[in-house]
């Protein structure tokens, strides 16, 4: 029994290996490509990590919309910032929750009515590109000019009424003469 299942993962292993070995450069364009922020935020300041925190995280579409994220999760999501701008207008007598964007080096404006903001920030990242895999092995690789970081903008923004978050909402936009996951 344990001979035939090391048998089965090397034969697996092996598989995985050569699965994209068979595509030409145009077959490796036309898959699903996805995009992820490439973050090493070791050296970075607590308002940036406090941003990516806030959108940077999860998967984007090849044109860098943000994929989509369960009702569920955007309003856990959403909870978890009211719990720490709450937090922070408690421990700061004066403040008005825009300030607590604003801190994180965010952006903030009127949005219509005097207790409505809209707080946004743009970020220069780098992202990776791969693809959508529904099996463990034997997925088609990202194209050659995919297979390296690739310098990109994220745009976070977070709509308050009053102390309430709204909407949380991110995207990933090429950088002047660059681009993203797609040709």
């Amino acid at each position: 029994m344990t001979r035939t299942f090391a048998l089965l993962c090397a034969i697996a292993v092996g598989a995985s290996g050569l699965a994209g070995c068979q595509y030409k450069e145009e077959q490796l364009w036309e898959g699903c490509c996805i995009l992820m922020v490439h973050t090493d935020e070791t050296s970075s300041s607590p308002g940036r990590i406090a941003i990516l925190e806030l959108g940077g995280r999860g998967v984007f579409h090849e044109d860098g919309r943000r994929a989509g994220r369960s009702p569920e999760a955007a309003r856990w999501q959403e909870e978890k910032v009211e719990g720490e701008l709450q937090s922070f207008l408690e421990g700061n007598a004066g403040t008005q929750p825009e300030d607590y964007f604003a801190g994180m080096g965010m952006a903030c404006r009127s949005a219509g009515s005097p207790k409505m903001f809209q707080c946004d920030a743009d970020l220069g990242i780098w992202i990776w590109c791969d693809k959508w895999r529904f099996l463990p092995f034997g997925h088609v690789p990202v194209p050659k000019e995919l297979r390296q970081p690739i310098p990109a903008l994220l745009h976070i923004g977070v709509t308050l009424s009053g102390s309430k978050v709204l909407d949380i909402y991110s995207r990933v936009a090429a950088v002047p003469g660059g681009r993203l996951c797609h040709r």
